[in-house]
């Protein structure tokens, strides 16, 4: 549970917002060096394990598998079975989410954002000091697993690391104008 209050300050220390909005935010990335009890408040492995339990939560469309930048079909990991609107919908099996997750599989649950009270705080306070609507994606990686090829995003991203270790690479360049225009879809364009 989140015992200390999250806020906007709290998630950017020792970074001032004031600095953060007027210097960082939307010009360049920032790397903030955080702590083990720090990264707790937002989500412990204990968490993301009962995140993954909800069965009757996801879908093949809201937790996603992808392994060696290619993304499963959720037929392989999913059944078919009766959704809560009575209509058939594929329902990740755990036990083959965990074979896929032992071959190196990536693991992606979608729209987190208020299903722990740690990541629903972390949201919150990010909502609070930008003004902006949030959502939260999950993500577990296996060791020497490379998820996703290199990729940009049309949105501000926060990235908030709860446990192990990762290798970031930013690259230089970005888009003025990152929405995607009627018809346009940044997927398709190449490396």
């Amino acid at each position: 549970m989140n015992k200390t209050r999250t806020t906007f300050a709290s998630l950017l220390a020792p970074v001032e917002p004031a600095d953060f909005v007027r210097e960082t935010f939307r010009n360049k990335p920032i790397h903030i060096q955080g702590t083990p009890a720090r990264a707790r408040q937002v989500c412990s492995w204990e968490e993301f394990d009962s995140l993954l339990d909800m069965t009757a939560l996801w879908t093949g469309s809201t937790l996603r598998l992808v392994l060696d930048r290619e993304t499963i079909p959720p037929e392989d990991y999913c059944s078919r079975t009766l959704g809560r609107d009575d209509l058939m919908v594929l329902r990740p099996d755990f036990t083959r989410v965990q074979e896929w997750m032992a071959r190196g599989a990536t693991v992606v649950a979608d729209l987190v954002e208020t299903l722990t009270p740690g990541i629903r705080a972390a949201a919150s306070a990010l909502e609070m000091g930008l003004g902006a609507e949030v959502t939260c994606n999950a993500y577990c990686s296996q060791a020497g697993r490379q998820a996703f090829p290199s990729h940009f995003d049309s949105m501000e991203v926060f990235a908030l690391q709860v446990a192990g270790t990762k290798g970031w690479r930013g690259q230089e360049g970005r888009f003025e104008h990152p929405l995607e225009p009627p018809g346009q879809t940044y997927a398709r364009l190449g490396q």
